[in-house]
């Protein structure tokens, strides 16, 4: 295989000489495609792809400035808005989740206590429902997105400090 990297008319082509293989016909052309499709996020120039006989070339165009196609969008008072009722939603579940232990299991103990006080079964639904009432809390207060974030940040910052 002959590749061939060279400028022509503000394009830089890429061209090598055919060699045609064995290939999945549902993977073909998928890598170009992928070039297309980026290049046009870049700039509104085409990217032209030539076949012959001999050859295959790829004229891509050469990106002169700095593209100004993505930029930061600000948050919107919407968004913050939305976050804030979802954080509120989560607490309130919390609480209703722990409002309804603190009602029910009284309930079940004496229902225990009158029914069968020498088999002592409340413990079971008191230990499970608690178990899922702190996870609930944990997930709420301790250990929500925020601490998610705080920790991918930490990773990311001993990752890069730690570069041998």
């Amino acid at each position: 295989m002959v590749i061939k990297i060279f400028s022509e008319n503000d394009t830089l082509c890429i061209e090598n000489n055919l060699q045609v293989r064995e290939q999945i016909k549902e993977s073909s052309g998928i890598g170009l495609a992928n070039i297309v499709q980026r290049y046009a996020l870049l700039t509104k120039k085409n990217v032209f792809i030539e076949k012959s006989e001999d050859y295959f070339k790829v004229k891509l165009p050469v990106l002169s400035s700095k593209s100004n196609t993505f930029s930061v969008i600000p948050e919107n008072k919407n968004e913050s808005y939305e976050r804030a009722q979802k954080r509120v939603k989560e607490i309130k579940s919390f609480y209703s989740n722990l409002i309804s232990y603190c009602i029910i299991i009284p309930f079940l103990v004496i229902i225990n206590l009158l029914t069968t006080p020498e088999n002592i079964w409340f413990f079971f639904p008191m230990l499970g429902w608690g178990i899922g009432v702190a996870a609930h809390g944990m997930s709420v207060f301790a250990i929500g997105k925020k601490w998610e974030e705080k920790r991918s940040g930490r990773f990311l910052k001993n990752n890069t400090n730690n570069k041998f």
